[in-house]
């Protein structure tokens, strides 16, 4: 292909755009799979209190469980692309 070899930064640069695509869907797909997780939770949380939830809860020892929740000090990894 003649115009990418002629132009390498073009190439380089829709490479950068389709990572950054990739990186935006895996952070998407995260707080998606977060989201259900933490509903879940609170579903199950819910179901152990109510009755007859609460019977099964407590002949097998089920426990209220947290929801997930970001550990102090984290924040978001920033890519770079300009090295």
């Amino acid at each position: 292909n003649i115009n990418v070899e002629a132009y390498p930064t073009l190439q380089a640069t829709g490479l950068y755009r389709d990572l950054q695509t990739q990186i935006e869907g895996t952070e998407n797909r995260v707080t998606t799979a977060l989201g259900d997780w933490n509903n879940a939770i609170t579903a199950f949380n819910t179901k152990i209190v109510r009755f007859p939830g609460n019977l099964i809860a407590g002949m097998f020892g089920y426990k209220e469980k947290q929801n997930y929740v970001a550990p102090e000090g984290s924040e978001d990894t920033k890519v770079d692309f300009s090295k």
